[in-house]
């Protein structure tokens, strides 16, 4: 048989072009065809994780819709697989907990929890801690709150109002008087 797998790569190419077995159909048993790893999604049809993230290939393309050509499919500097099967973020976005830090910057510079947008729980993000200078681990460091300050219009402005509350006060005491 010119193709003993049936799979529509003829064994000669099978064994001196793509180095796959000719007798089966998925050579490397991740769930996509040989020729379907060869012509559609352009993965190694010999090795059944062609990104080396921990995922198959058949799993990124079928149950998690990453790339199974690059292994950190958000950028965040997590590979696929430990995102799925170790610190259960999405590897389809970059920040999970939506705090402004990236899981990989959570997981391996601060320390904090990818899934929780507060890992201290003192109501303020994470993101929010680190851009303040404050620690996102304890619950009694957080961001203190600044008083803006009034700038030359608003000192104008708060010394016409006085002016305009004092005219008013005045006339009220002649008034009074009278």
């Amino acid at each position: 048989s010119a193709d003993s797998d049936a799979d529509g790569l003829p064994d000669g190419d099978e064994v001196n072009v793509h180095g796959t077995n000719p007798s089966s159909a998925d050579s490397d048993g991740d769930g996509l065809s040989d020729p379907d790893e060869i012509a559609l999604h352009g993965t190694n049809p010999n090795s059944a994780d062609t990104d080396a993230d921990g995922l198959s290939d058949g799993d990124e393309l079928g149950i998690h819709g990453t790339s199974p050509i690059d292994p950190d499919s958000d950028g965040d500097s997590l590979a696929d697989g430990p995102e799925v099967s170790a610190y259960g973020t999405d590897p389809l976005n970059a920040d999970t907990d939506a705090d402004g830090l990236s899981d990989g910057v959570e997981v391996m510079v601060h320390l904090t929890d990818p899934l929780l947008a507060d890992t201290d729980g003192d109501t303020y993000s994470d993101g929010a801690e680190i851009a303040a200078g404050t620690d996102p681990l304890d619950p009694n460091s957080f961001p203190i709150a600044l008083v803006p300050t009034m700038g030359a219009f608003g000192r104008v402005f708060a010394g016409a109002l006085m002016l305009l509350v004092g005219l008013g006060i005045g006339r009220r005491r002649i008034r009074d008087a009278h």
